[in-house]
């Protein structure tokens, strides 16, 4: 980490162009630090309102002040490139850039050029990935659910010209389905106030964070704030502070503060045999797999650890597993689809990995897949306990304190709701290194909906009146009412209650007895 450096690019090439005046500079304050922040990759704002845009816009124009610049300017829909256009055709005229619809781009006296583009998923960002830039720009990245689609057009910023300033600049609020990977890159690592500045230890690339609000911003009219007080109050607080820590946009907004799901190991209570032992799975490969292990205690569900795979083939899995997690939860093992599809290793030979792990003595089974169902399980296990006494038969989920429990958690607490069907989470792809995914919430949920959580305390066989007494006392099972579907001669059904071992021997009351 580093303190933040002034931009040499700001300073390379003055804003005049032939003699005329600057047609824009940066406003005091936050669109000045937002311009002269050095860092190769520097996200801007939070808040609404200090000029987020204008600052790219500005920049755009900036960097394609050279010869040999080619910048992208991104937006995720095309309607929104058209507020970008209008921003541009005020402001690049000024600077001699001329306007090339057929190519939806500016080229600046010298050369340089700047595109109009958008996109929104790995699909979208795939046709812009031929060329070479200089300068990736990209105005509300909150509304890229994925990160891997920054990530493509960041390996395209490159070239052989050395003086050519390379430079990748994206606006945000903490709203959208981008919002915890954008925390996640920036914040988290540069810090809420942007003290830092992060260097990718492999990449060597450099990245910022530069946070503003709107009160940076002394050209906004009255009714800017007035519009904001129409909006509920917690979307307000992050529109005006930029309060990355709101749980705006969130699937499971109970996981902002993840206290109450914790537990450490030393604080677990004894495990017994008897308890309900378990496991779920989530077959990957270019995408993780993952394996919890679990335990029920009571009304007390404990997620004792999550393994992560990833890149392993069946059999390196099904040993890992066995080999990483307790023995008593490979009895029953919960898995989606992917275990039970048969892979043709050979023409003659299929197997499934619920063959492969079967092997390896991993009994699996499957999974409730249902989304919905999963969804609304996960929601109550997540819930915090409220005052009073809890409901008859409440289970409640604990995760013990463990690297791979805690990454599971991230996951769940980054998931935003679906776009077609806000009811279920959106489905989220990990990355090339298997990083900030949903393999581990996609395994936990399954685990959680297809768990019968039947009692599992064995009840005493006898008691020990049996002796003193010479009574015999029923067993608990023995002691339930129970309804008789017996047909009698003429066919009819008798409905009455029969209660099973009432006297001494069953045998006697069994058949017109006391019992009936």
């Amino acid at each position: 980490m580093t303190t933040q450096a002034l931009d040499p690019a700001l300073f390379a090439y003055p804003m005049e162009m032939d003699g005329r005046p600057v047609a824009w500079q940066p406003l005091k304050g936050f669109q000045m630090r937002a311009a002269s922040n050095g860092a190769f990759e520097c996200l801007l704002g939070g808040a609404a309102g200090p000029g987020k845009t204008s600052v790219l816009v500005g920049l755009a124009g900036k960097y394609a002040h050279h010869p040999r610049a080619r910048v992208i300017f991104f937006r995720t829909v095309y309607k929104d490139t058209l507020d970008i256009r209008d921003r541009m055709h005020g402001l690049y005229p000024q600077l001699g850039f001329q306007w090339i619809a057929t190519d939806s781009r500016w080229q600046s006296p010298v050369g340089g050029t700047v595109q109009i583009a958008h996109a929104k998923t790995l699909t979208e960002i795939t046709d812009y990935l031929g060329p070479e830039y200089t300068a990736v720009m990209w105005d509300e990245l909150s509304l890229v659910p994925d990160e891997v689609v920054w990530q493509m057009i960041l390996g395209r910023i490159r070239s052989t010209d050395p003086t050519v300033p390379l430079r990748a600049r994206a606006t945000a609020n903490p709203i959208g389905p981008g919002r915890s990977w954008l925390k996640q890159r920036f914040v988290d690592l540069c810090g809420k106030k942007g003290e830092r500045t992060y260097r990718d230890p492999e990449t060597g690339r450099t990245r910022g964070y530069v946070p503003g609000t709107a009160r940076d911003n002394p050209l906004l009219p009255q009714s800017y704030w007035d519009g904001l007080k129409d909006l509920p109050p917690s979307v307000q607080a992050a529109l005006r502070e930029g309060d990355w820590d709101m749980a705006l946009g969130l699937f499971y907004p109970e996981l902002m503060d993840d206290r109450h799901l914790v537990v450490q190991r030393h604080d677990l209570p004894p495990l017994e045999d008897w308890h309900e032992w378990w496991g779920g799975f989530d077959w990957g490969f270019a995408h993780p797999a993952a394996f919890g292990a679990y335990v029920r205690v009571e009304n007390t569900v404990y997620k004792l650890d999550t393994v992560y795979m990833h890149r392993f083939q069946d059999e390196e899995q099904a040993a890992t597993i066995k080999g990483s997690v307790d023995k008593r939860c490979l009895r029953m093992v919960y898995a989606g689809a992917d275990a039970f599809a048969k892979r043709q290793a050979h023409v003659a030979a299929a197997e499934t990995v619920a063959d492969v792990f079967a092997r390896y003595g991993i009994n699996v089974e499957r999974a409730n897949v249902d989304k919905l169902a999963r969804a609304k399980v996960m929601r109550r296990m997540f819930a915090m306990d409220r005052p009073g006494p809890m409901v008859a038969g409440q289970i409640r989920l604990k995760f013990v304190d463990t690297p791979g429990n805690r990454r599971c958690l991230s996951e769940f607490a980054a998931l935003v709701p679906d776009e077609l069907n806000p009811n279920v989470p959106a489905k989220r792809d990990a990355n090339e290194r298997g990083l900030n995914g949903d393999d581990g919430a996609d395994e936990t949920s399954m685990a959680m909906a297809t768990a019968s959580f039947e009692p599992t305390e064995p009840a005493a066989l006898f008691s020990y009146s049996n002796v003193a007494s010479a009574a015999a006392i029923p067993a608990p099972w023995e002691i339930q009412q129970q309804e008789w579907r017996m047909p009698s001669e003429d066919g009819t059904i008798d409905r009455r209650v029969y209660q099973h071992r009432t006297g001494l021997d069953s045998s006697d009351n069994q058949f017109g007895g006391e019992g009936w």
